[in-house]
């Protein structure tokens, strides 16, 4: 085979023609892109769009190791891979040219638009569709399966749910399927963690009168069953511990929902062992690893999701009616019997830069007395220090 028509063929192969250009780190926005320069540098010269003596590489390397591998990951060409309607003349379903198909990544690529144009005029004229374009991708399904969820324990079938199975025709996961994969990708991601003993919680509570208010765990704790309302994370009749670590925190929580009750008190409590929690408030923080960065795409698309799902569970209270809490009740249960968790942090609904928790403690367990250790083994939490705030 001659020599120009192998390199023709390479030229196909890959995509893309020659850009006959060097670039450095300074040059590019992602943080993964800049390590892959100076990582993959093996001269210093000058970067054909900054003009400056840098670290560089040549166009073609980072366009075949990085920023094509990272197109096709997310895109395909369209011929061969979506159905061609021969009356219509056209593809079924969306295409894209080029300068779209670059574009979703140029905000991370560079702000230069002289790269950006390069690149473009680069890449071979096709028409582009999205990878699998009758499919979905990994976090497609997991936001399809937890809305299908959502929707069945909302109005179809709340009790038996476990008996439905993974829907492949449908792209859609079981119950307790995506339950299931929620809890993996916590795992995956660090954000099941340990609170070491003696933590601070502290909890509010409103009176209507003065001859109600009694400063004792059992009245400060988690409400005894008969009088444990719907919540977030606990469906009526079950007892759970709702606080904050901060008393302005809690206090803001408990605003305006009894706006008769003009007596407010508060309760600081300690947990008596370690207690092992889900941190939702976490992921809300967590960086997302580079587009560009494939070896990490499908923790990407874990986080991308979990920051979806945290979004959906801790909306404000306002919005939601009581049956709107019935699919974090399920996720904190499943959480409680099937993780063995001791509770759920969670961002606060009136301001979403502090955090509350749930522990999954009914009345009982916030009992503590000192004269019987047998109780321990049943205590929970600890009574630390109680007051009026208001009256």
């Amino acid at each position: 085979m001659g020599y120009w028509k192998e390199y023709a063929l390479k030229i196909d192969e890959r995509g893309f023609d020659d850009i006959d250009k060097h670039i450095c780190s300074e040059c590019v926005e992602d943080e993964f892109l800049k390590n892959w320069i100076e990582e993959n540098s093996i001269e210093t010269g000058e970067c054909d769009y900054c003009h400056r003596i840098h670290n560089i590489v040549p166009m073609e390397d980072i366009m075949d190791e990085v920023i094509m591998k990272t197109i096709r990951k997310y895109y395909e060409n369209a011929e061969g891979n979506m159905h061609w309607d021969n009356e219509d003349y056209e593809y079924w379903g969306s295409t894209y040219d080029t300068e779209d198909v670059v574009g979703d990544f140029a905000e991370q690529i560079s702000s230069d638009q002289q790269v950006i144009d390069d690149i473009i005029n680069a890449i071979h004229d096709i028409t582009w569709c999205k990878y699998d374009p009758y499919g979905m991708t990994e976090r497609e399904v997991c936001e399809y399966s937890w809305k299908s969820f959502s929707d069945t324990v909302k109005y179809k079938n709340r009790y038996f749910f476990l008996q439905q199975y993974d829907d492949e025709d449908y792209e859609r996961y079981s119950p307790l399927s995506i339950l299931s994969i929620i809890a993996e990708n916590a795992k995956t991601l660090g954000i099941i963690k340990t609170l070491p003993a003696n933590f601070d919680f502290y909890r509010v509570r409103t009176f209507n009168s003065k001859n109600e208010v009694l400063l004792d765990d059992a009245n400060l704790g988690a409400p005894p069953k008969e009088l444990a309302s719907t919540d977030r994370m606990s469906a009526r009749g079950i007892s759970a511990f709702y606080a904050s670590d901060k008393l302005e925190t809690s206090l803001k929580e408990v605003k305006n929902k009894k706006p008769n009750h003009n007596i407010i008190a508060f309760g600081k409590f300690n947990n008596v062992r370690d207690l092992k929690y889900l941190d939702l408030t976490d992921i809300k923080s967590r960086s997302l690893p580079s587009v560009f960065d494939l070896n990490q795409y499908t923790l990407r698309e874990a986080i991308l999701f979990l920051k979806d799902l945290n979004d959906d569970l801790t909306r404000p209270i306002e919005e939601l009616h009581e049956i709107e809490y019935v699919p974090t009740q399920i996720f904190a249960e499943y959480f409680k019997f099937v993780e063995h968790l001791d509770g759920i942090k969670y961002s606060s609904s009136k301001d979403h830069n502090e955090s509350c928790y749930v522990l999954f403690f009914d009345n009982e367990q916030c009992i503590y007395d000192s004269k019987k250790e047998s109780w321990r083994q049943n205590c929970e939490l600890k009574l630390v220090d109680a007051n009026i705030i208001k009256k």
